[in-house]
């Protein structure tokens, strides 16, 4: 047994060394993320490593969300890389998203905000869409940025599937914040034109908050 685990840590190492691109099998999770295994060794597949598809969607952070959304991977075949490993201490950590980073790195080098883009959206969620730029390149529509009217659920005004047309607004952190927001005029540009302090107005109720409502 001694034997066979060396000869699988030697493996990993080289493994490791090489750049291989490993497929695994998810065989348990964790609020953490994915467990692995590879050469007969346990390894873990933290969320943070996770390619942007498999990624769960959840917002606020809540972890029993996320240990639900993970589970319908147990099962299935990932392909990783090996990042880190240590024997001694029996640790091995491997990374979906290594495989795209260097692509994505040289697809975001060629972008700038204030580019046009066109993609595919992915899914939609509470607070925004996520939208396909590429094989390699994901963006984010945060609700805020779909338009300048209040925007109850994004669901109503975006389908996955739909391809559409978006500005860059920001591309902090390697990340791709897309806006249709900014495609459109702003109507807060002329809005002293057509309405001063003190002006009667009639408006319609879209949503009622404890602190106050939205008339439209």
């Amino acid at each position: 047994k001694a034997a066979q685990m060396t000869t699988a840590w030697q493996d990993i190492k080289e493994k490791k060394d090489s750049g291989e691109i490993v497929s695994t099998k998810i065989i348990n999770i964790n609020k953490g993320g994915l467990i692995v295994e590879i050469s007969g060794i346990q390894g873990f597949l933290p969320l943070s490593q996770l390619a942007s598809e498999h990624y769960p969607k959840v917002d606020g952070g809540d972890t029993t969300k996320i240990v639900q959304a993970l589970q319908k991977f147990k099962g299935q075949e990932f392909k990783v890389k090996i990042i880190d490993f240590n024997e001694a201490e029996n640790k091995l950590i491997v990374s979906e998203k290594a495989i795209k980073e260097e692509a994505a790195k040289e697809e975001l080098a060629k972008l700038k905000v204030g580019d046009l883009v066109e993609g595919e959206i992915t899914e939609v969620t509470d607070f925004g869409a996520f939208v396909k730029l590429s094989e390699t390149l994901d963006g984010l529509i945060h609700s805020s940025e779909i338009d300048w009217k209040f925007i109850e659920d994004p669901k109503e005004v975006l389908h996955s599937g739909e391809k559409i047309t978006a500005k860059i607004v920001s591309l902090e952190d390697g990340r791709v914040s897309l806006s249709l927001k900014a495609l459109k005029d702003n109507p807060w540009r002329k809005v002293e034109e057509k309405y001063q302090p003190g002006q009667k107005v009639n408006g319609r109720i879209i949503k009622i908050r404890n602190n106050g409502a939205f008339v439209e």
